[in-house]
């Protein structure tokens, strides 16, 4: 991605050669003393284009914080320059499960991962403009450079202020999440998730205003009773995360590494909530019997814009069996030339 922004650079150069000089966002020199020119050593170019890449471009989740750690730590390593501090990467490298987690926003004001369930505890808290205005810090931060620590200070502080935004909305989202992990039908699953809303909607008003403009004290108390639902497990909610991401529409390309645990192991290893939770709430109907990768690929095609690419690292399971069926042979599941590309892979 640097290399192909360093040769835009050069075409900018070409098209009006001799007569400007250009900054490293494409724009024209304007002459301001504080103003940083892209340079013509050709090792120089290459390590600004890295750092710009990093900074507005990259974004990743894992499920081990060390993993994270690791990958900023890579992404610095790449990056480094003597006259720059690091690149700011808090708010595009995080943590958390990639599978768990709420999906839209219309799923948080229905108090519900479930087609055709609805819920007017929730739905008419606009819960779109706590997103909007993440997006909009986010977009900020994202465009600013990383070239001198002031700039990373506002970086942090803008983060801070989206984390804030969306804070309340993710504690929402835990909430349901944890309700969901519990494997309930029918009239216990109304039953439950009635109470559960009452209860989250109790804690949020602790101090009789709107929903969703608690005191610290009862959003305090409700992210505990949140946690405590959820059992150590860490949910990852991507449009709360990434709200710019998604206002894009999706992302334009994933790349990764999922892991491989047979259908029969993954009860074993990550409890039966968790399979029942993949396979009879996120993506209902699923076998349980297909390998845990086919439900990232699930993922991905959720996540990908229209005419977003992927490359993922799979085994030939992924076209085989029932692992097939889940991955490959969903209609639901976008974009279809994701899809189709999908299906010709065997190793």
């Amino acid at each position: 991605m640097a290399e192909r922004l360093v040769e835009s650079w050069e075409n900018l150069e070409k098209q009006h050669p001799g007569e400007v000089l250009i900054t490293p966002e494409g724009a024209f020199s304007t002459g301001s003393p504080t103003e940083r020119l892209v340079p013509a050593d050709p090792n120089e170019r290459i390590a600004i284009a890295r750092r710009v890449v990093a900074d507005r471009c990259l974004y990743g989740v894992d499920i081990n914080p060390m993993a994270v750690e690791m990958a900023k730590l890579s992404l610095w390593l790449i990056t480094v320059q003597r006259d720059r501090p690091f690149s700011f990467l808090d708010h595009a490298l995080k943590c958390g499960d990639s599978l768990l987690g709420v999906c839209s926003i219309k799923q948080i004001e229905n108090f519900s991962l479930r087609p055709g369930a609805t819920q007017i505890t929730f739905a008419t808290s606009n819960l779109s403009q706590y997103m909007e205005k993440a997006s909009n810090k986010r977009r900020t931060l994202e465009g600013l450079p990383s070239n001198y620590h002031s700039q990373i200070e506002t970086k942090n502080r803008l983060n801070a202020e989206a984390e804030a935004v969306t804070g309340n909305v993710k504690v929402l989202a835990d909430c349901l999440i944890a309700l969901e992990l519990r494997g309930l039908e029918g009239g216990a699953y109304e039953g439950a998730r009635e109470t559960e809303a009452e209860k989250v909607q109790m804690l949020l008003r602790g101090d009789g205003n709107v929903p969703l403009k608690p005191q610290a004290s009862t959003l305090n108390q409700l992210g505990d009773y949140a946690r405590e639902q959820l059992r150590g497990r860490h949910p990852f909610h991507w449009l709360l995360e990434f709200p710019e991401v998604f206002a894009h529409g999706g992302f334009d390309a994933f790349i990764g590494n999922p892991p491989f645990l047979g259908g029969r192991r993954i009860r074993g290893a990550l409890g039966g909530d968790y399979l029942e939770f993949l396979t009879k709430v996120l993506f209902s109907g699923s076998s349980g019997n297909a390998d845990l990768c086919a439900f990232f690929v699930r993922r991905v095609c959720e996540l990908l814009s229209l005419g977003g690419h992927c490359g993922l690292v799979a085994t030939s399971a992924v076209a085989e069996g029932n692992t097939r069926e889940v991955a490959l042979d969903n209609p639901t599941a976008k974009p279809p030339a994701l899809l189709e590309r999908l299906k010709a892979v065997q190793h």
